[in-house]
């Protein structure tokens, strides 16, 4: 048991009082590329489009058909929406939250990997672009929409070799980005930064977190250790909402310092915020958006409720016109001028509406902290436990079906 992480770091009131003081928002926003340079990144990167499609096929005609699939399949995720801005994050740039950085080999494998459903080939990528795994059952926060509520606070069954053997066995069939959840990942950091040295540089990593006690020395450890960057939940843009959300009074202060923290450290963040139909207004949406571009945050990420865990039972799906209003957020500041300076926005829900689940071992699975492998974190009957079968045969039996839920998996 790893005790000595449930302590501070910091004497009682020096986060909060750090973000009374005002520094944290000294940000205009994420470094963001539109017009001319945009356009000129985004023909750099067609051409690495170009290139992955030769080295993967020898015929001519299939470089074509294999860049209109790419193509198509962005059109078919996102519409005919044009790019309008990548994200600068160091010397990488993206253009969604879940599509690797480029330059980079992470880029090259994940278009190779995309590249083995329009037609198989024998270049090196991963079967799955994602994994999300959960390392412990331990967290602080006691959230109102927790889907692995029903196993919070107890007692974590395996043992540090047993992640060590579930990693390798992710390595094949390979998997392109790997993220590290929980409960709160950050109280096993000795854990979680072994296993972050152990996945890179092959594996892109990230973490999902509340921000607990994310120190900037830990940042600093865990970006050495080849940390990409971090997740970090954020439910509202006021303090009283959030901490009531979280069941925490000190959960906002971890939030905003953790990803202060992580910014300077040259990591990328990404908030993730819960909608409901209480939140999803015009007015609110905004006024979140604009927080966390003044916070720096180079990504948001828009979650729908699902009626798992503690909200079992519940009805929280999104209604109609939340839903409208939530989807108009997403297209008008990722695909117009208006949004040039805000955050990408990545919007689970969207995509599953138009394109399909992409859990289920389709594009990504989930793994709880036992082992078991998951259609994704709402989906949570077992395909089997990695402590015990390889994932080839777990990917086998789920066979792409479908997340039992209606929108978003992660």
């Amino acid at each position: 048991m790893e005790t000595s992480l449930l302590q501070t770091d910091a004497p009682s009131g020096v986060l909060s009082a750090e973000i009374e003081s005002g520094d944290v928002l000294d940000h205009s926003g994420p470094e963001t590329l539109t017009g001319l340079r945009k356009s000129l990144l985004h023909a750099r990167l067609r051409l690495t489009l170009l290139w992955e499609l030769v080295a993967c096929y020898p015929n001519p005609l299939d470089w074509i058909r294999g860049m209109r699939f790419l193509i198509g399949l962005r059109r078919r995720i996102l519409g005919d929406h044009r790019l309008q801005k990548f994200i600068r994050v160091g010397n990488k740039y993206y253009m969604g939250l879940f599509t690797p950085a480029w330059p980079g080999e992470g880029f090259r494998r994940f278009v190779a990997g995309e590249l083995q459903h329009f037609k198989p080939h024998k270049r090196a990528a991963p079967r799955l672009n994602q994994v999300f795994w959960a390392i412990t059952r331990k967290c602080p926060l006691k959230c109102e929409h927790c889907y692995a509520w029903d196993t919070l606070n107890e007692r974590d069954p395996l043992a540090p070799s047993d992640f060590r053997e579930i990693l390798e066995k992710l390595r094949n069939p390979g998997v392109g980005q790997l993220y590290f959840t929980g409960g709160e990942p950050l109280m096993r950091f000795s854990l979680l930064e072994t296993l972050i040295a152990a996945a890179s540089p092959g594996i892109t990593t990230w973490i999902n977190t509340s921000g607990y006690h994310l120190t900037r020395e830990k940042c600093r450890r865990l970006r050495k250790a080849g940390l990409n960057g971090c997740f970090i939940s954020l439910d509202h843009h006021l303090e009283p909402g959030h901490n009531s959300f979280r069941g925490n009074p000190e959960s906002y202060a971890w939030a905003l310092q953790g990803a202060r923290n992580a910014l300077e450290e040259g990591l990328a963040v990404a908030f993730s915020v819960c909608l409901d139909d209480a939140n999803c207004t015009e007015k609110w949406l905004m006024e979140y958006m604009e927080h966390a571009r003044k916070l720096g945050a180079h990504f948001v990420q828009f979650l729908e409720p699902k009626a798992v865990g503690h909200f079992r039972g519940r009805s929280v799906s999104l209604g109609r016109e939340a839903v409208a209003v939530a989807e108009s957020v997403f297209t008008r500041l990722n695909f117009t001028r208006a949004g040039r300076g805000y955050p990408i926005i990545s919007y689970h829900g969207y995509y599953q509406r138009r394109a399909g689940c992409f859990g289920a071992g389709s594009r990504g699975v989930h793994i709880d902290a036992a082992g078991n492998v998951q259609a994704c974190p709402y989906c949570q009957s077992s395909y089997g436990n990695l402590t015990e079968v390889e994932l080839q045969d777990v990917l086998a039996r789920m066979d792409g079906s479908a997340c039992q839920q209606a929108a978003s998996w992660n």
